[in-house]
């Protein structure tokens, strides 16, 4: 709910009541009720709605920054709060000696260990928030009293009879009077005497005694005591003789039970009241803590920075916006507010409604944000002095039981403005005037308005204020303490643009909103002829001047969204630019490591046949058939090494580019392997090759006619191994042409998707199909597994446009069905 703003007829002189007035006109209080919605405790809420409005410059600085940390902390994490309530009040009692009940000794209980957990959470976190660490390091580490208050009691919240046995006895005793009671009550109502005098057949307690219902007309039997009578007079309810003196012995148990349990209660309530002092002190930092909190929580809501502060009385804000607007979730146009520097004084003009009033009360809190700790909803960079005071005359004042008229409203008002600045001083005070002197004529108005902006200058104060007045908006003219600013309004649409223009005044159009509005022709036309030449030459003027900024605004907007274009198309190309260098760098490498591969396990099998053949006859044929692969192997590391360096196997000489052809076979030698040319030399003399289903950029000058053997677009060429063992090496050749359903679905021929998100997993089938494709497979498989069958379309959507694959299908019943995509490379 809104607070009721104070009474404008508040006695004059009265700087609180001034100052209440001035805060309430500025919505000040409903700002400190959304700040104390995002505190977590009832503490926390007070010192919210009673935030403090430093006037030490040291102090602003201090709370800014604590709202800073505490923003950068929230960012990443949150901040244990819960489980602190206002326990000030059990902790009081049990300082003057109150027992505290079970429920009231475990609400201390709570708050000593969350008051422990915070104070643990914050110091771990000392580098990130000192400031907050420095807060809570005074939290009293009161764990033993904590655990005793803990164990003094069962889950049910009664006193723990394991904590203490004598409970339990008593206890015992008590339960065993119980059963005793209610046997002896059984076997006596089956008694002759008894017969027919029940009214129903049950056991109950009356003034902690047990007792049987009986019927009215049997109490005359003298069966025992009478304690009660039912509502209807038909049932009394009577204790039986027999049990009389085992009832007195459970009133003694009942009571030897409640005294040892009142004592155990006493003694732990005073020991919370001996820790009373630091319990205080320890809620309290937590309530500081809270408040803290809070303001950082608004600031993340408002998307809020910290200002710089400044002794120096001004304002300088970029992007600022009405924090109730912004709270409200509107889409508030921002605006760059600026005061004190070099202009103490701001002539705000322009038409109604079009937010100049909006932009003074934005003005009045950002200045008072800032003194409270609160981050400004503005951009980043804003610099923002610290005004002792702030005093506004915003609103209507007129009163019918006070006989204030308009105008009388506002010189009471401005009366009391000047009367506190003469009693406190105006130093460097914040004045902010909705409509100055306005209510009476025009001139007198005006000359009025002009004289006050004066004096409160003279007095040292910073103002603004809002005026249709021509005479006050011709002061920057004349006077360097003051500066004009407008808030926009669209002469096309006759509708405000809610942007404040610096260094401008701004005109009222009074007569076209009128129009409109829909008032007659005749009479605005008639209105316009009596508007006074000058007059009309100044509204021409302003006119022009609002066209041109409007018409440069549009021109630098237009030549800001190019740029930015610009410099994004530059952007993606160079990103582009530089991920096919990438790319080439990984698949040439890529190569060389899949034929260092292979040499080394060509080696290997060779040397497993000569193991072989030396236990057998023909050693000398097999230690042939191993210089043979060596040499081999050599001359597959030289083709794949560093440089440009020709493969001996390569042919020299260049390529004729004026008779080669896109498609044409050439010699790489720097990967010593035939490829086919998929592109003419650029203007830097690189060609694009296509290699074992990998796309390359390679130098045209690294290009040479091919040899005779055909381009290997498939897979990495292998060294051939020596006649006479050929039969005996490794049995992968390239394979032959599989049905997809009949192909043996591998883990090595397998990608699995299942876990990852879509992005994550399209970059890893780009991958897998690259190396898939220099590996030269002809069939692979992609398990994706079924969920929501995202992740299948878009890998099925991706596979449909690579230039790797020539068809896929979901795969058959036995290689996974339809969780997994069969895949057949070009």
């Amino acid at each position: 709910m809104d607070p009721v703003a104070p009474s404008p007829t508040v006695a004059a002189g009265s700087l609180r009541a001034l100052e209440d007035r001035s805060l309430a006109s500025l919505d000040w209080p409903r700002l400190l009720s959304h700040l104390a919605d995002r505190a977590q405790s009832a503490r926390g809420r007070e010192r919210c709605l009673e935030a403090p409005l430093h006037a030490r410059v040291a102090d602003v600085r201090a709370a800014q920054e604590e709202a800073a940390e505490v923003m950068a902390l929230l960012r990443e994490e949150q901040v244990p709060m819960g489980g602190i309530t206002d326990a000030r009040g059990l902790v009081g009692r049990a300082r003057r000696g109150d027992v505290l009940n079970g429920r009231e000794l475990l609400e201390v209980a709570a708050n000593l260990e969350s008051l422990h957990r915070l104070r643990r959470h914050l110091l771990t976190r000392a580098e990130r928030a000192p400031r907050l660490a420095g807060i809570a390091e005074p939290i009293p580490q009161l764990t033993d009293l904590a655990a005793l208050l803990r164990d003094s009691f069962d889950t049910r919240g009664e006193l723990s009879a394991s904590t203490y046995p004598q409970l339990a006895e008593l206890r015992a005793a008590k339960a065993r009077l119980h059963a005793e009671i209610t046997r002896r009550i059984e076997e006596v109502v089956r008694g002759e005497a008894w017969a027919g005098a029940l009214q129903d057949d049950y056991t109950t307690i009356r003034g902690d005694r047990y007792v049987v219902p009986l019927k009215a007309q049997a109490k005359s039997l003298d069966l025992g005591i009478v304690h009660d009578t039912s509502g209807s007079g038909q049932t009394v309810f009577v204790e039986p003789k027999e049990v009389i003196s085992l009832n007195n012995r459970l009133v003694l148990a009942d009571a030897e039970l409640r005294n040892e349990e009142r004592r155990i209660l006493a003694h732990l309530s005073d020991v919370v009241g001996g820790q009373a002092g630091e319990l205080e002190a320890g809620l309290g930092a937590a309530a500081t803590l809270d408040f803290a909190l809070a303001r950082g929580r608004l600031g993340l809501d408002l998307d809020g920075t910290t200002p710089e502060v400044v002794a120096e009385p001004r304002l300088d804000a970029a992007a600022a916006r009405h924090p109730l607007l912004v709270l409200r979730g509107l889409d508030v146009v921002p605006n760059r507010i600026r005061l004190g520097r070099p202009h103490r004084a701001t002539i705000l003009s322009g038409p109604n409604t079009g937010g100049k009033t909006v932009t003074l009360k934005t003005l009045g809190l950002l200045a008072l944000m800032t003194r409270a700790g609160i981050p400004l909803p503005a951009a980043e960079g804003a610099v923002v002095g610290v005004f002792p005071r702030v005093l506004t005359d915003i609103g209507d004042t007129q009163s019918v039981e006070s006989d204030l008229s308009t105008f009388s409203g506002h010189v009471r008002a401005l009366k009391e403005i000047f009367t506190a600045l003469v009693e406190e001083g105006g130093e460097g005070a914040l004045v902010l005037l909705d409509e100055v002197a306005v209510g009476t004529d025009p001139r007198q108005g005006a000359a009025l308005g002009r004289a006050l902006l004066m004096a409160l200058l003279d007095r040292g104060c910073v103002l603004a204020t809002t005026t249709h007045y021509a005479e006050l908006k011709a002061l920057a003219a004349v006077d360097p303490r003051f500066a004009n600013a407008r808030v926009e309004y669209d002469a096309e649409t006759l509708r405000p643009t809610y942007r404040l223009v610096h260094g401008h005044p701004g005109r009222s159009y009074g007569l076209e909103i009128a129009r409109r509005l829909g008032l007659p022709g005749d009479v605005l036309d008639a209105a316009e002829r009596l508007v006074e030449t000058q007059e009309k030459e100044l509204e021409a003027l302003l006119a022009e001047q609002e066209n041109e900024a409007r018409r440069a605004r549009e021109e630098a907007a237009q030549a800001a969204r190019a740029r930015a274009e610009a410099e994004a198309a530059a952007r993606r190309l160079a990103e582009r630019e530089r991920e096919l260098r990438e790319r080439e760098r990984t698949l040439k490498q890529e190569v060389a490591r899949r034929f260092e591969d292979e040499v080394r396990a060509y080696r290997e099998e060779v040397r497993g046949v000569i193991r072989d053949l030396q236990r057998r006859p023909g050693m000398a044929e097999a230690e042939r058939a191993r210089g043979h692969v060596e040499a081999g192997a050599r001359r597959v590391r030289e083709r794949i090494g560093p440089g440009p360096a020709p493969s001996p196997s390569g042919p020299p000489g260049r390529l004729d580019w004026s008779a080669t052809r896109i498609g044409d076979p050439a010699f790489v030698a720097s990967l010593g392997r035939t490829a086919r040319i998929a592109s003419l030399p650029d203007p830097s003399g690189r060609v694009e090759v296509l290699v074992g289903g990998a796309r390359l950029r390679v130098a045209g000058a690294e290009l040479a006619p091919p040899p005779d053997e055909k381009p290997d677009a498939a897979a990495p060429r292998r060294p051939r191994l020596p006649p006479g063992l050929a039969s005996r090496g490794p049995a992968r050749l390239e394979p032959a042409q599989t049905e997809l359903h009949d192909a043996l679905r591998m883990p090595s021929n397998t990608l699995d998707l299942r876990g990852r998100r879509v992005d994550e997993a399209l970059d890893a089938v780009a991958a897998f199909l690259d190396q898939a494709a220099l590996a030269g497979r002809d069939v692979v498989f992609v398990l994706h597994g079924h969920g929501t069958n995202a992740l299948r379309d878009a890998v099925r959507d991706m596979l449909r446009t690579s230039p790797y694959v020539r068809e896929h299908r979901p795969a058959g019943e036995s290689q996974g069905g339809d969780a997994v995509t069969a895949v057949r490379l070009s």
